[in-house]
């Protein structure tokens, strides 16, 4: 999962405020991105890939069409960056899980006898 202030898990909020709100252009950037990133996995769970197309991600994310294609390429380049950070926080959540459960056995009494 990418490091920045959306990756310790927050819910995103659905959109930002609009107008000026003073947030930093890189940090909208980001948080639309994984609005997207969100709304693909839910389109495509919704509707099927083959079902899937650009407007009910973008709609889904909250953004126009056209900020989907700043984003992305097309909607395959999206289903699978989405698919990548779905992984990647998997792989994660298992290294957390597996790492948690290596400690409690090494502290475990039973382990140090």
């Amino acid at each position: 999962v990418e490091d920045g202030p959306f990756a310790a898990g927050t819910p995103l909020p659905r959109r930002l405020p609009a107008g000026r709100h003073g947030i930093p252009a890189a940090l909208v950037v980001e948080h639309q991105r994984r609005r997207l990133l969100t709304a693909a996995a839910e389109a495509l769970a919704e509707h099927g890939y083959a079902n899937l197309n650009t407007t009910q991600v973008s709609e889904g994310a909250s953004v126009s069409t056209s900020t989907f294609y700043k984003h992305f390429g097309n909607l395959w380049d999206c289903v699978l960056a989405a698919y990548v950070a779905a992984g990647d926080r998997l792989c994660e959540l298992d290294r957390s899980v597996c790492r948690d459960r290596v400690l409690e056995m090494v502290l475990s009494p039973k382990f140090v006898t």
